[in-house]
């Protein structure tokens, strides 16, 4: 289990960035041993939205760069499935690749990265507003750390990690920027924990009450997406006249 902190800013590409909203994020891994070396991966990953540098959930938010209001629409994605054996990560679409690891002082460091490009599902002559542009660009860099200590102990399945990510990303979606060019750079950090009851209560009830599908991975075994999420939502109300 792991709980991530995430600051997200406009980026444009020319003008001064813009801090935008906050995120909670919750992610569960289970790994399960293959061979000796390789395991298996199963993935869940939730979080929702905040007023920024807070953890204040948000329904809407106030679009600074369109001066309009928006529906948010929180952030799913799982269960994923990933291989990870010494040489090589099989994962089906985007997946962290390993860079590097390095010791520095007393700790283990791991680098991965992930870099992406797809076609929109929202196509702009479909949906000029909420379309991101032709394509979806995504580059993730996270770097994962631990006390080589614990990471030597042969008593440990785990060494205990602090985590930290970066992102930069086309727009989502439900933002509605119209095809701008940019995207939104996220700055996430956090650490795993001992599971649900480690999270302040305040950040508990937002994952009740906005992702409770992180609660339930055990029945959760039908893969979500937010953007696919939002773009089934999305086609329906139009089917009803309603977007």
């Amino acid at each position: 289990h792991s709980f991530i902190l995430f600051h997200f800013y406009c980026q444009v590409p020319g003008e001064k960035a813009v801090p935008l909203f906050s995120m909670n994020n919750y992610i569960i891994d289970s790994w399960e041993p293959v061979e000796r070396g390789t395991y298996q991966l199963k993935h869940w990953d939730v979080g929702y939205y905040c007023d920024f540098d807070t953890d204040d959930p948000i329904e809407t938010w106030f679009n600074p760069i369109t001066n309009e209001e928006e529906e948010v629409f929180q952030f799913i994605l799982g269960p994923i499935d990933r291989l990870y054996s010494p040489e090589t990560v099989l994962a089906p679409g985007l997946a962290p690749l390993p860079l590097t690891s390095h010791v520095m002082g007393p700790r283990f460091f791991v680098a991965t990265e992930a870099i992406s490009q797809m076609p929109s599902m929202f196509k702009q002559d479909e949906w000029p507003k909420r379309s991101p542009g032709p394509l979806v660009n995504w580059v993730s860099a996270q770097t994962l750390s631990a006390l080589m200590d614990d990471v030597l102990n042969p008593e440990l399945n785990s060494a205990p990690a602090n985590i930290h990510l970066q992102n930069f990303i086309s727009w989502g979606s439900w933002m509605q920027m119209g095809g701008r060019p940019g995207g939104t750079m996220a700055r996430g950090y956090g650490t795993d924990i001992a599971g649900f009851d480690a999270l302040p209560p305040k950040v508990y009830e937002g994952f009740k009450k906005y992702t409770p599908e992180i609660f339930e991975t055990a029945s959760w075994d039908v893969t979500r997406f937010d953007e696919m999420d939002y773009f089934k939502l999305m086609q329906e109300r139009r089917a009803k006249g309603e977007a």
